[in-house]
């Protein structure tokens, strides 16, 4: 389910909890953070797949991680993370 878009998947990595979602593009991936801006504070980053520290971010608040769709095969894999607080 969670391969097919149905679910996201929360996980935890060193004692922080962490919400995993599949692929999304960029345009969908705006309508989200929109739509959760509205009860929540968001703070998104995007980074390159090979920069990401889970270790360096905050644990104050909820981590997301969102996978960027590529547009095409030379694009860099990158994640857009939320860091989401009340």
């Amino acid at each position: 389910m969670f391969r097919s878009d149905c679910f996201d998947m929360s996980i935890k990595i060193n004692d922080k909890n962490i919400i995993l979602s599949s692929k999304k593009a960029k345009e969908d991936i705006e309508k989200y953070i929109s739509s959760l801006s509205k009860f929540y504070k968001i703070q998104p980053i995007t980074i390159e797949k090979d920069k990401l520290d889970i270790d360096s971010l905050s644990n104050k608040s909820t981590l997301q991680i969102i996978p960027n769709k590529k547009k095409n095969k030379f694009d860099k894999e990158k994640y857009t993370l939320l860091q989401i607080s009340s």
